[in-house]
């Protein structure tokens, strides 16, 4: 591992490919790459047209020329490291964290997702990561201090230069993963967090500084100004699983996609006698299938087997794939909860729903990759108002048993929705903690249901001949 120093880090991992710059003094120059990833969200294994993680390493080391450990790379994350498909959320990110401590990576952002296992859980999980988490921004209540499990920057050596990054966790985390797991923290608006610590960098002489950042395009195109004026060339981006590189007033703004099926290579220059820094040629490039490297194949391949041994149950069936962007999926899942639980209506948000459903049997795996959160069931009342008050909210939520029809909204019975008229609604208890709407509700119940729970109850009525399209509204 490279020595730490210290580096202003915005990160967001993608991948990428490109011809091989080497990491080399030449005279006055000093040359160096950048891998960088945001988003990884547990897909350490290969999908159809992507490599995975084994695959991913393969292209860095055949277009890259990668080796771990040779200084001449800088390997980043944008945060969102672990939640996703079974293979990581059933196992707390176990296996995803021991693939990118194997591919080397020296540097993560802190994604709003790394606080699905709650604080304590993420602490438990920094001690196994052979790289620190970055956040300049989060604080605790209590004390105003840094939280104890991430670090405002970091510092190292890369190519012999001092390379300092510093890093920024998204506001939008106190309604991204479930507020209670957030409660005890102050995520500090961005720009005080860098004004906070950008004296403190800049006394360490690094030759470089990059911001790594777990937020998007226009957030950055924010911190442009702070960027010039300190002459940080990137700003590294994530969590909107978008795919960019572009260049506003001179400074690289960028973010790789998501979910291991693209990285970025970006090739630095440093003139060590003007101090400058020249960045060309940056690419993003797919992994695209490949045959998988060996050290990689052989981790993934362990927790492949324990997978399969502990979640390929079947629990339904599926004749075609429905794609997790389809609402009727989102519906469906509020059906489930409707179901079971009784009332006029089930809400649920289209966030929540994090994977297609393949074709064919359907078991534990992709049940858990399909409803990832640790959420649970919950019950209350809602004025007609304050339904259509939730229709109207930046949520985006669908609702099963109410539909509009014309300019008025119908009830599975047919009748009309009544304003004044207080109804039941099934909902998840992490929806109650970010709609307004139903904060505002009455006889709120909290039950000890886990939200997948309804959804397997209703997978085991299909079959081949009542496949799960057929529960599609």
């Amino acid at each position: 591992m490279k020595q730490k120093l210290i580096f202003i880090l915005a990160l967001c991992v993608g991948f990428v490919a490109i011809n091989e710059v080497a990491v080399a003094q030449k005279g006055d120059y000093v040359d160096f790459k950048i891998l960088y990833t945001n988003d990884n969200h547990g897909w350490l294994e290969p999908m159809p047209n992507t490599g995975g993680a084994a695959g991913m390493y393969t292209h860095w080391k055949k277009n890259e020329k990668y080796n771990p450990s040779d200084s001449k790379f800088l390997v980043m994350s944008g945060g969102d490291l672990l939640t996703g498909p079974a293979i990581s959320t059933w196992y707390g990110g176990e296996s995803m964290i021991e693939v990118l401590n194997a591919m080397g990576f020296d540097l993560s952002a802190v994604g709003n997702h790394e606080f699905d296992f709650g604080p304590d859980g993420l602490r438990t999980k920094t001690k196994t990561m052979t790289f620190p988490l970055l956040a300049a921004n989060i604080n605790e209540k209590a004390t105003g201090k840094l939280a104890d499990f991430v670090k405002p920057y970091e510092i190292l050596e890369v190519a012999g230069l001092k390379v300092a990054v510093i890093g920024l966790a998204t506001l939008a985390t106190v309604t991204t993963t479930f507020p209670k797991n957030v409660k005890d923290y102050d995520f500090v608006p961005y720009l005080d967090a860098l004004n906070k610590y950008i004296g403190e960098v800049e006394s360490k002489n690094p030759d470089i500084i990059f911001i790594l950042a777990h937020f998007g395009f226009f957030d950055s195109k924010d911190l442009v100004p702070f960027a010039k004026e300190h002459k940080i060339p990137i700003i590294f981006n994530g969590h909107y699983h978008e795919k960019y590189v572009y260049q506003v007033d001179d400074i690289y703004l960028i973010q790789s996609g998501c979910y291991m099926q693209s990285y970025v290579s970006v090739p630095v220059r440093f003139n060590k006698t003007t101090k400058e820094v020249s960045i060309s040629n940056i690419n993003i490039y797919n992994n695209t299938p490949i045959k998988p490297d060996k050290k990689i194949q052989t981790i993934v391949k362990k927790w492949q087997d324990r997978a399969e041994q502990d979640l390929t149950k079947p629990l339904g069936y599926c004749k075609e794939k429905i794609k997790m962007e389809n609402p009727a999926l989102c519906r469906l899942m509020a059906r489930a909860w409707l179901d079971k639980f009784g009332g006029d209506f089930a809400y649920n948000n289209i966030g929540g729903v994090r994977q297609d459903v393949e074709a064919g049997n359907i078991d534990m795996r992709q049940l858990i990759g399909l409803m990832p959160f640790d959420n649970h069931i919950a019950t209350l009342e809602l004025t007609g108002k304050q339904v259509l008050e939730a229709f109207n909210g930046p949520e985006r939520l669908y609702c099963y048993g109410l539909k509009k029809v014309g300019n008025e909204y119908k009830l599975k019975n047919g009748t009309t929705l009544d304003e004044s008229k207080t109804y039941k609604v099934v909902t998840t208890d992490y929806l109650i903690s970010v709609t307004p709407a139903f904060k505002a509700g009455k006889n709120i119940e909290y039950t000890d249901e886990q939200y997948r729970q309804p959804m397997i109850e209703l997978l085991q009525k299909t079959s081949q001949t009542k496949p799960l399209n057929d529960f599609l509204d």
